[in-house]
């Protein structure tokens, strides 16, 4: 099964595959596990970031979702945040989650040299998976990277790892940001101040759009790093 899946991804097949109606339907039950259960999550990791004096905003899709569609995209399975991850670590986020009910799964370590930096941590709790990615300013402040391990293979992260034991990094370059408070689901998150350019840089000048067919490798300020990557499982 492997050595198709791996086959299908480089001839492009596993992305239709997994783009297509018969794969939306085959999540149809975590679609509703989603659908029951994101919202309250979304709160949570708010109030707990919050309450402890962390910065975090709703990021990738889960920040599309929230101004294109006022709410979360359809067919959405998780949920993305970003911090700042010259002013907090892994280590502090993990004890914060694992003190309200949040089992961590795994982390994205990109490796430098003897070191490991984390690019994101996963967490799951009631059946929502929430990804935490770390944002990394420039030394003239002007500028955040974030990096990710994202291909247009249709391979997810950890299929990649597990079938080639080491992971492709690319860095995304954005124009610095402040947060603001946003109001959504009756309550209050943080969101970028700049928020629409943080969003064309994202997704490009027609985010407002809905594309099914949108990837990573679209996104024109994203560039293979050279360094490699892999996963830490918790």
């Amino acid at each position: 099964m492997d050595y198709l899946r791996l086959i299908f991804s480089k001839i492009g097949l596993l992305r239709l595959i997994r783009q297509s109606s018969l794969w939306k339907i085959k999540n149809k039950k975590l679609t509703r596990i989603f659908e029951s259960n994101a919202v309250n999550i979304f709160k949570d990791i708010s109030s707990i970031f919050n309450a402890n004096q962390i910065q975090v905003w709703p990021e990738f899709g889960t920040l599309l979702g929230i101004i294109r569609d006022k709410g979360f995209i359809k067919d959405d399975l998780d949920l993305d945040f970003g911090v700042f991850g010259d002013r907090v670590n892994e280590k502090e986020i993990k004890k914060l989650l694992l003190n309200n009910g949040y089992t961590p799964t795994v982390k994205c370590l990109r490796i430098l040299d003897d070191q490991k930096q984390v690019i994101s941590c996963k967490f799951i709790k009631d059946e929502i998976d929430v990804d935490i990615y770390f944002f990394y300013e420039s030394s003239d402040r002007k500028n955040l990277f974030l990096y990710d391990l994202e291909t247009d293979n249709g391979l997810s992260v950890n299929e990649e790892f597990d079938l080639k034991g080491k992971l492709t990094t690319f860095k995304n370059i954005f124009t610095s940001f402040s947060l603001n408070q946003y109001n959504i689901f009756d309550s209050y998150a943080l969101i970028p101040d700049n928020v629409e350019k943080h969003l064309i840089e994202l997704y490009g000048e027609t985010y407002l759009t809905p594309d099914p067919k949108w990837h990573s490798g679209k996104r024109k300020n994203r560039h293979m790093d050279s360094n490699i990557s892999i996963l830490a499982y918790e």
